[in-house]
Parts: C-alpha cells; structure tokens; sequence
C-alpha cells in the first residue's frame, strides 16, 4: 500500500460525489432494481463455489466441530448452529465402506428445487467411535479398498420439527383443500426427483418436512443406481422408468391416509403405513368411502394399480389431480 496516497480522503469524496448523485435523481429505480438483481447473481454464485468446495473437500481431521450441536434428532442426525456462517443446518452421520456411497451423496449438492431439501455438502470423516452411526443408508458401499470405520457426512437444510405425520396425527388434514395444496406439492417434488434420475425408494410422513405455513419439503433421500424391483411388483428386476412406480404406490398411499380417519399417535400411524406399504397389493378398506370422495377412491386407486406399468409417472399424476382433485 502507498503511504504518500491520502485513501480517507478519496473515500470522502466518492461518498460526496455519490451523495450529490443520489440529489440530481441520476440513479434511477431501474438502475437500483439492476445493481439489487446483479447482487442476487453473486449471492447465487458464491453459494454455489461454496457447494463445489463442500463435494471436494475429502479430509482427514474433523470438520463436524465446526457445528455447534442445537439438539439431536435421531442417534445419527443432530440440528447444529455453522460457528462460520452463524446459520443451522442439519447434520445426517452414516457408516460407508466405498468411496462410491461419496459419489452418490455428492449428487445431492446438485439438486435445487422449492419442494425439495436442499443439501450443502458431503465430506468423509475418520469416525472414532462406532455408535449412533447409521449404517449405509441405501448407498452403495461395494469396494475393494479397505475403508475401515469412516463416516460420510451430509449437511442439508435445516427443517421444522414437524413433518406431514404430526399434521395427520393432529387432525389437521381434514379440509379438502389443504391437503390438496399440500400433495401437490409433493408431486412436484417428486416430478424433480425423477429427472434426476433419482427414486426415492422411502417416500413416507416422516421425511416430509414442514417449511412455514403449508409449504413443504421432501427429504430422506438415499440413492440407489441399481436395486431389485419391490415386493409389491410382479418381477424380479425392472427398468428406471418402471422402478419410479414404486415411488407412485408409496405417494397414493400417502393420499389415501391424508384422507382416511385419523390415528391418534405416530406410532399407531408408522405402524399403519408400513403394514399396508409392504403388502404386494394394497386394497382400500371398506369404510374407505365415509373418508373420501368418490374421485379421490378413483384417484388412489390409479396410483397403487397393482400393475406396476398402469401405474402413473409423477407428471402424469398432476394430470389426474386436475381431472379427480379439482378446486372447488
């Protein structure tokens, strides 16, 4: 820096200059709108470097002590407080044998959507003790490389503590519209998703998150390239586009139980949802008809058609809320 150069001075009369130019109008709204819109675009690309420097960033210390632990979720989950950026995020711990589960985790830095959790990193962690670490998560962890005990972990947006599970244990789903808006939402999600490439493969209350009033996130995701077809389906292996219908039968369900008569905890509710999602076909119960609609029977029952193929795609599905969930 040069000594002789008076900077305070320059400073002074640049705010001077910008001052009289603010009086003679000579900054106009548009060109106020302009700098606001090209502050947003270096907002955006800030946040992006972060996310490339978040997926490449394998190290072998620790960089969970840069979160402050706010409270734990589950064993392997906690909410914690960025001693960086001051801002929470949600922390997910799991056990990985590859450095494909990393790969695949790091897919989810890429995905940006209104209806789904956002993730800002993945790094891999020596782990020094083997509790409270969920295991695998659905990842592929098939090496050839001794990993030893490491840890992958994921950083995503911080959600509410309640999901669409507290809505239906409270009684809070009963209106027809509200849980119109709220499934649509879903779908859209969902429709995202899949162009990803992406099957959800757990699509359940639990990880649909609650982002202020009636705005809602999908979560929960694990990535599988290449898994068996389900249970409820015919054959023993399937294609991408028809492996996505398991994600289809686990959405009608989740209608089908906005719409049916409450369960009054969330243990009776998992323990309801996951009897009918393991069952090979799911037929309504026949007081179905005191709970829903006539259309929305039909609807549900598009949805978990057990012909895996006669089965909707997620694009598809918005087609048929417009026809049998119309707006009243």
């Amino acid at each position: 820096m040069d000594n002789n150069v008076n900077y305070s001075s320059i400073i002074d009369n640049l705010t001077k200059d910008l001052d009289e130019l603010k009086k003679k109008q000579k900054i106009t709204e548009t060109q106020i709108s302009s700098l606001k819109i090209t502050n947003r675009k270096l907002e955006k690309q800030i946040e992006s470097l972060e996310k490339i420097l978040a997926i490449t960033h394998f190290i072998e210390g620790s960089r969970l002590s840069d979160f402050e632990v706010l409270s734990f979720i589950t064993d392997n989950i906690f909410k914690g407080l960025s001693k960086r950026n001051h801002n929470r995020y949600v922390i997910k711990k799991v056990r990985i044998t590859s450095d494909k589960s990393f790969k695949e985790a790091s897919r989810l830095v890429e995905l940006d959507n209104l209806y789904v959790v956002s993730y800002y990193g993945v790094w891999i962690e020596k782990e020094q003790s083997e509790n409270s670490i969920e295991s695998n998560e659905g990842l592929d962890t098939s090496s050839d490389t001794n990993f030893g005990t490491q840890t992958l972990c994921i950083q995503m947006e911080c959600y509410k503590d309640e999901n669409l599970q507290d809505l239906i244990v409270n009684g809070e789903l009963f209106e027809y519209h509200r849980r119109r808006q709220l499934f649509i939402q879903i779908v859209l999600g969902l429709i995202y998703i899949h162009e990803q490439q992406i099957v959800h493969m757990n699509l359940n209350f639990d990880n649909i998150f609650l982002y202020g009033k009636d705005r809602i996130k999908i979560g929960g995701l694990s990535l599988r390239k290449s898994i068996l077809i389900p249970p409820r389906s015919t054959s023993r292996k399937t294609k991408f586009s028809d492996l996505q219908k398991n994600d289809i039968y686990q959405l009608g369900l989740i209608y089908f139980v906005m719409c049916y008569k409450p369960v009054q905890t969330h243990k009776k509710l998992s323990k309801f949802y996951k009897k009918y999602n393991t069952k090979i076909f799911f037929e309504l119960p026949d007081d179905a008809k005191n709970y829903l609609k006539r259309n929305e029977i039909i609807f549900v029952q598009r949805l978990i058609d057990q012909n895996v193929i006669k089965r909707p795609n997620a694009k598809k599905v918005v087609d048929l809320t417009r026809n049998y969930l119309p707006v009243y």
